[in-house]
C-alpha cells in the first residue's frame, strides 16, 4: 500500500479574500477527498492578481503531491488560470464541466505534482469534481492506505463539558485523532484514524466510537453525514408519526427545515406562523387575557399554541416556539434570546424556556431555536421525553 499524498486545496478569488462570498468549495473538496483517504493538510486562498497563481503553484509543487483549486476559470478578466499555467509551460488537459461552460484543467507540475483546476461556482465545482475528477483520483490513488473518518453529533450540553468526559482521547499521538466543534446545531465530535500494524483504520474508529457513545449517550442524537432535520424526518416516517408546528420568533424556519428533507410530506402535517399576538389569538385561539397576563413569550402561551396546533391539525405531535430574537424587545425579566417551547400530544404536554446565545444576533437565536424545537420532537419520538396533562 502506498502512503497518502500531501494534499493542498487552493481557493482563488478576491471576493473570497475580502469576504464578499463564503468559500464553500474548500469544505466540499476537503470532505470529498477524505472519502478517498486523501486528507487535506493545507488550505490557501489567493487573489486574482497577475502572477499570484503561477508563483503559488511553483512554491506548492515543491511540498505537495496533489493540488486542487477552485475559481479563476472563465471568460472574465480576473479568470487567469489558463494564462498563469501557460507561463509555467506545462501541458494542459481539459476536464469536462457538466454544469457550466468553463471546463476544468489538469496539469503536471514539478516533482510530478498533480494539479486540478476546478470552476468557481459551487454547483460547477461540485459536479466537475464528482463526474470528472473523482474517477481520475480514484484510479490514481487506489493503492493509498485506507484511513477512516466518522462524526458524532450532540445537543444538550456545552462543548467543554463533553470534552471533559473523554479527555483521555484527545492525546496528541492518539489514533484516531479527535476534533470537537460547536455551532448553532450543537456539538460535533470528529474522528480521523489511520491503520496500525495490528488493525485497520475502521477498527480504531469503531473502538473510539463505542467509547464515546457509552460516555456521552445522554446527549447523542446522530452520527455521520446527517442533519437533525433529516434524522427527525427519518425517525418520524419509521414510526409513522406526524407533527404540526406553531412558530412565532422563528417565522416558519422550523417548518422549512423539515420541508427541505425528502419525505417530509409524510411527517409535516401543517404549520402556523403566528408572529403577532392578534394572530396567536385568531389563528390558534390563545386568549387575549392569557397573552396579557403572561406575555407572548411565556411557557403558558407556548403550551396554548402547541395544544391548539395539535387539536386543529390532528397530528401525532405539535411543537410551538415563541421568543425574543432581538435585537430589541427584551426586558430585565425576559432578555433578548429568551425562547419558550412546548410539545403536545394525546399523552400531554412538555414545555421549557431557553436563554439562547445572543452573540451572533437575531439569525443565530433563530437557528438555535429551530434546533431546540426539532430536538424536542426527536426526544419525543425516541421516548426520552415525559409528557403530562397540564
Amino acid at each position: 500500500m502506498m502512503r497518502g499524498p500531501r494534499v493542498c486545496v487552493l481557493s482563488i478569488g478576491d471576493e473570497i479574500l475580502n469576504g464578499r462570498i463564503v468559500d464553500t468549495n474548500a469544505a466540499f473538496l476537503g470532505s470529498e477527498l477524505l472519502k478517498l483517504s486523501l486528507a487535506v493538510s493545507h488550505h490557501r486562498c489567493i487573489s486574482d492578481s497577475p502572477g499570484q497563481l503561477s508563483q503559488q503553484l511553483l512554491d506548492l509543487s515543491q511540498s505537495f503531491d496533489l493540488i486542487l483549486s477552485s475559481g479563476g476559470l472563465g471568460p472574465t478578466a480576473d479568470d487567469r488560470v489558463v494564462d498563469e499555467l501557460n507561463q509555467l509551460e506545462v501541458a494542459l488537459t481539459s476536464i469536462p464541466n457538466p454544469a457550466g461552460t468553463a471546463d476544468g484543467i489538469s496539469a503536471e507540475l514539478d516533482r510530478s505534482c498533480k494539479y486540478f483546476a476546478l470552476p468557481g461556482p459551487p454547483i460547477e465545482c461540485e459536479q466537475t469534481y464528482l463526474q470528472s475528477v473523482f474517477p481520475l483520483l480514484s484510479e490514481m490513488y487506489s493503492g493509498v492506505v485506507e484511513s477512516a473518518y466518522h462524526t458524532m453529533h450532540f445537543i444538550g450540553t456545552h462543548e467543554a463539558d463533553l470534552a471533559s468526559y473523554i479527555e483521555e482521547l484527545f492525546l496528541p499521538d492518539a489514533n484516531p485523532t479527535l476534533g470537537i466543534t460547536a455551532s448553532e446545531q450543537g456539538v460535533t465530535i470528529s474522528m480521523y484514524a489511520q491503520p496500525s500494524s495490528e488493525h485497520d483504520a475502521k477498527y480504531h474508529i469503531e473502538r473510539c466510537r463505542a467509547h464515546i457513545a457509552d460516555k456521552l449517550s445522554k446527549w447523542l442524537w446522530g452520527e455521520g453525514d446527517i442533519t437533525l432535520a433529516s434524522e427527525v424526518v427519518r425517525l418520524a416516517r419509521e414510526h409513522k408519526l406526524t407533527v404540526a408546528l406553531a412558530e412565532s420568533c422563528t417565522g416558519g424556519q422550523a417548518a422549512a427545515a423539515l420541508v427541505d428533507i425528502p419525505g417530509a410530506s409524510e411527517v409535516l402535517n401543517c404549520s402556523w406562523v403566528t408572529y403577532a399576538n392578534d394572530a396567536k389569538n385568531r389563528q390558534l385561539g390563545v386568549s387575549a387575557s392569557m397573552l396579557e397576563k403572561y406575555g407572548a413569550v411565556s411557557e403558558e402561551v407556548a403550551i396554548a399554541m402547541a395544544k391548539a396546533a395539535l387539536k386543529k391539525s390532528r397530528a401525532s405531535y405539535a411543537v410551538s416556539i415563541t421568543g425574543i430574537a432581538g435585537p430589541s424587545g427584551g426586558t430585565v425579566e425576559k432578555p433578548v434570546g429568551t425562547v419558550c417551547f412546548a410539545i403536545a400530544s394525546a399523552e400531554g404536554v412538555h414545555s421549557l424556556t431557553r436563554q439562547q446565545y445572543v452573540l451572533g444576533g437575531r439569525k443565530r437565536i433563530q437557528r438555535q431555536s429551530v434546533r431546540d424545537a426539532l430536538y424536542l420532537f426527536f426526544l419525543a419520538i425516541n421516548g426520552r421525553l415525559v409528557l403530562r396533562d397540564r
